[in-house]
């Protein structure tokens, strides 16, 4: 009964000091955004307000009323977090985010740290309030006690007694003794006996529970990666063996919800225990069975998270996909989604900036703030880090991840082999850089990425991608402009794509070899080729880049295979426009110039007057 327990806090035997823990506790526990975030700090303070004598109903009241007050200032207490975290105690919340055992509090959080703070100051001024006004009834009632003769006639009454038994419950001790006692017993002895449970209790869960929490740990992280629906049947470690299972694993593809990305029965992997206690998962060797790749999926995928705006090819840097593939939206979705992994694989410490070659535009630099907005929007307050203060290790790391055998049902007949090399969250923590490689065995298929500008090694960033064999009919269909005779006709076709680049730009050249095929251009013939290798510059952002042609260039590569006719029609096609372009110019420059001189001198030549913009 409530009244009771009211009146217990004057009545009973509860001390200044139980009641000012209570309200401390109690506050930090409910102003904790996330038991998942800060699972040791939650685990920590039960099991203090357990030993210690606090009062148990005052710090539950504090911690509900604590809970409410922090999802009310939620974006007040991620600020001062953000106080305490960037400004001058980062390197002291550093040591303890890194440090074994206390990495699980969960002090990296903002939204943690800053409920931590907030939590000591309510339950701080909670405690003076309440001690004070306790106090202060304890000794007004001594008083009436001793001194009210009233007082004293109605409170020896028999049914008045009974009543307060019943409403507040009863005590033995008088008021003034109550008020003069400041300490009580400060360790509670079956509260010792119930943290101990409690803590074997987690413990035990923890062996029993671990299937299905890290079920749901690797599935919500690789959702959040992928950014759409990833399914798990079961994840489990066996922290004994020193391995991690994940069954039934089936990756939807964000750009095709109804096919899977990735999909495989078992991976395996070799885990460390001793990063455990820093809160680090490493996985030595991660390795997959019966992987495939395009397989539909039984329920269409869902998407995860925001998607990017669509980004535009920018001006002078060559015309879009648009311009040259029939399916360009469909390969803008790819890439998009490539870019995607990519800066998430390949991430800079906050505030460093990644390299880029080849002098692009640049972006306005995303700002702490900004990135930290940007944040708030995809997880919520109480789900965002400060990982620059992580140190030493990342939180996750795989050193390597193989895949043998891979299918893919839009390359039939083809068996591929897949490999990467150190994969984390923080990658400049990593000495090697994040790299990922994909090789069909029969050579006609091969990638490689390498994120060396990511890695506290540095290098370079690289991108290989080889296509060999494509049918040349192939090529000419998967082209936009569609004309009376195709581009090419029979023979095949390889393209690759080789150099340095950085996951938001690109600017490479893009080398394609025509064998044994017959070119058609129009408007300027057809002619055989033997082999013939066709320059294409690739410039711009990775999920629109702008393709040029050099026309002289590919002139002379059509003399150099032998096309020497189609060369020259070529080459004289390329001046004509030149000339054009060269014109245009001219009178543009013409007219703005003469403009310009007429203006100045509009009041000196005769029948002109300087227009009067005031219209008089």
């Amino acid at each position: 009964m409530l009244t009771r327990k009211i009146g217990k806090l004057v009545r009973g035997k509860v001390t200044p000091a139980q009641v000012a823990m209570a309200c401390v506790l109690g506050a930090l526990i409910g102003f904790v955004p996330s038991t998942r975030t800060s699972p040791a700090l939650v685990l920590l303070l039960l099991s203090l307000l357990l030993v210690l004598n606090a009062n148990l109903f005052v710090a539950g009241a504090l911690a509900a009323g604590g809970k409410i007050l922090s999802l009310l200032i939620m974006p007040v207490q991620f600020g001062v977090g953000r106080l305490v975290l960037d400004g001058p105690l980062g390197g002291l919340m550093s040591s303890l985010i890194n440090a074994p055992v206390l990495a699980w509090m969960g002090f990296e959080y903002y939204a943690t740290t800053g409920g931590v703070v907030l939590g000591a100051v309510v339950g701080t001024l909670a405690a003076v309030l309440m001690v004070a006004i306790i106090g202060r009834l304890r000794r007004t009632l001594a008083g009436l006690e001793s001194g009210s003769e009233r007082y004293q006639k109605i409170t020896s009454k028999g049914w008045v007694r009974v009543l307060m038994w019943v409403l507040f419950g009863g005590h033995k001790k008088t008021y003034a003794e109550l008020a003069a006692k400041r300490m009580g017993l400060p360790i509670r002895p079956l509260g010792v006996v119930a943290a101990g449970l409690l803590v074997g209790l987690v413990w035990i869960g923890a062996m029993f529970l671990a299937e299905p929490v890290v079920t749901y740990a690797v599935k919500t992280g690789l959702e959040r990666a992928n950014g759409a629906t990833v399914d798990v049947a079961s994840a489990d470690v066996d922290f004994r063996g020193g391995r991690i299972f994940v069954n039934g694993l089936a990756i939807a593809d964000p750009n095709d919800l109804g096919t899977d990305i990735f999909r495989a029965s078992k991976l395996e992997g070799a885990i460390s225990n001793a990063d455990l206690l820093r809160k680090r998962f490493a996985v030595d060797r991660l390795v997959a069975s019966d992987a495939s790749t395009g397989l539909a999926r039984a329920l269409p995928g869902v998407r995860v998270g925001a998607r990017r705006e669509p980004t535009p090819t920018p001006p002078g840097d060559g015309k879009g996909l648009e311009d040259y593939l029939a399916e360009a939206r469909r390969w803008k979705e790819r890439l998009e989604q490539a870019r995607d992994w990519l800066e998430k694989a390949g991430q800079k410490r906050p505030g460093e900036e990644a390299p880029v070659p080849g002098q692009p535009p640049q972006d306005p630099k995303e700002t702490l703030r900004d990135r930290l907005a940007r944040e708030v929007a995809e997880k919520g307050y109480a789900f965002v880090a400060a990982d620059h203060l992580v140190d030493g290790a990342p939180r996750v790391l795989v050193r390597e991840a193989v895949v043998e055998g891979m299918t893919a049902t839009n390359a039939p007949g083809e068996v591929f082999d897949v490999r990467a090399e150190n994969l984390s969250t923080q990658p400049w923590l990593v000495e090697g850089a994040p790299c990922v490689s994909v090789r069909s065995r029969s050579g006609l298929y091969e990638a490689e990425i390498v994120l060396g500008g990511a890695s506290s090694g540095g290098g370079a960033s690289t991108l290989l991608l080889a296509r060999r064999g494509i049918a040349a009919d192939r090529v000419s269909s998967a082209l936009s402009a569609k004309a009376d005779q195709p581009l090419l006709a029979g023979g095949t076709v390889d393209a690759m794509i080789q150099g340095a680049f950085s996951p938001a730009w690109v600017d490479l050249p893009l080398d394609v070899l025509v064998r044994d095929s017959t070119i058609t251009l129009p408007g300027a013939g057809s002619a055989p080729v033997r082999e013939l290798r066709l320059p294409i510059g690739v410039r711009g952002p990775m999920d629109a880049p702008g393709l040029t042609i050099d026309a002289q260039a590919w002139g002379q590569a059509l003399a150099d295979a032998g096309a020497r006719e189609l060369a020259e029609k070529v080459r004289g096609r390329a001046q004509q426009e030149v000339d054009k372009a060269t014109d245009r110019v001219r009178q543009e420059l013409d007219e703005k110039v003469g403009e310009k001189v007429r203006e100045g001198l509009g009041g000196l030549l005769p029948g002109r007057r300087p227009r009067d913009d005031g219209g008089g």
